[in-house]
């Protein structure tokens, strides 16, 4: 006899169960970490039929102890599962990804978009976060961004 066999139908239950983990920092200790983070950019705005659009992306680095941050590198994977999480770590991240974008963009923008993912990095703690919008207001030509 081949496969599992015959099985039983059973009805569902009228009750579900979930159990939801819900866990938070404080946004004082994402200010520390963050403070002295190493941040590298890049991006630049480009014409697209009628719109200018700005692309970039920034990598966010909040080293462990061994690497002359803040993090205990023997809790790096507890803060990390904790920043992926964490509603102040990813605003925070995402405002500093914002400022650098600001600082590349040749104008302001809107209908923004961001993609972040915080991953374990050999180092510690890594935030990458990529961002797009439209450029709105950008005086005369479109200059190539760093």
């Amino acid at each position: 006899m081949r496969g599992p066999g015959v099985a039983k139908v059973r009805h569902p239950s009228a009750v579900r169960t979930r159990t939801v983990e819900l866990i938070a920092g404080t946004d004082q200790y994402w200010s520390l970490l963050l403070e002295d983070a190493d941040i590298v950019s890049e991006g630049k705005a480009s014409e697209e039929q009628a719109l200018v659009v700005y692309r970039g992306s920034t990598s966010i680095l909040v080293a462990d102890d061994r690497h002359g941050g803040k993090v205990p590198s023997w809790d790096v994977r507890a803060v990390v599962r904790l920043a992926g999480r964490d509603p102040h770590f990813r605003l925070r991240v995402m405002r500093l990804a914002l400022r650098e974008a600001r600082s590349r963009c040749p104008g302001s923008m809107s209908s923004l978009a961001m993609d972040v993912n915080i991953f374990l990095d050999p180092r510690g703690i890594r935030a990458d976060i990529d961002v797009e919008g439209e450029v709105v207001s950008a005086p005369g030509k479109v200059k190539s961004g760093a």
